[in-house]
């Protein structure tokens, strides 16, 4: 039996120093990992906490099967649930586009349908492979080098057409926003 089966083992035991080993080993690394992302310490020690309660959830059920690295199924429940925070957080939050564009602003009469539909249409407009990236960058919280390993392309490829999405989207957007009713921009 590995090390990290028998970590899980001793867990699912209710071996209480295996516990404080798993917490006081990874609680650092998550740390880490989430306030690079996030940049917001008190979000990231939150989500920490409530990362780490999971793993160990799990593991006290017995039911955690470890056949390869801890560190692999640790930090794969802590990407899961980063990736349910960012989804959760950008329904509430308002996403800058740029310095000039605020994607929740009201655009002049507009409603919250027609600012849905003005940056749906305008992610549809890209290109396939570019709504890929944004998706897997985004929303997956996935780093230039798993996506291009998955989409079989170089991280330079993934990074170009990252940054071009992005500011055709922005482009779009401000665009729209200047041209809107009543903003004294109508073409």
């Amino acid at each position: 039996m590995n090390e990290s089966a028998n970590l899980a083992e001793r867990i699912a035991q209710g071996d209480r120093a295996a516990e404080e080993w798993l917490l006081e080993h990874f609680r650092p690394r998550i740390l880490v990992f989430l306030e690079s992302r996030l940049r917001d310490p008190d979000t990231a020690q939150e989500l920490c906490h409530d990362i780490l309660l999971a793993v160990l959830t799990r593991f006290r059920s017995g039911q955690v099967q470890i056949n390869e690295s801890l560190a692999g199924y640790v930090f794969g429940v802590a990407r899961n649930m980063f990736a349910d925070h960012l989804r959760r957080s950008t329904s509430r939050k308002t996403l800058q586009l740029s310095g000039e564009f605020d994607v929740a602003a009201p655009l002049a009469d507009s409603t919250a349908e027609e600012r849905y539909r003005l940056v749906r249409d305008a992610v549809a407009g890209l290109p396939p492979l570019d709504r890929k990236i944004l998706t897997m960058t985004l929303v997956d919280g996935n780093k230039p080098a798993q996506i291009a390993e998955r989409l079989q392309v170089s991280s330079d490829t993934v990074r170009q057409r990252k940054l071009r999405a992005i500011r055709k989207l922005a482009n779009i957007l401000t665009g729209a926003s200047q041209n809107a009713p009543g903003t004294g921009r109508e073409e």
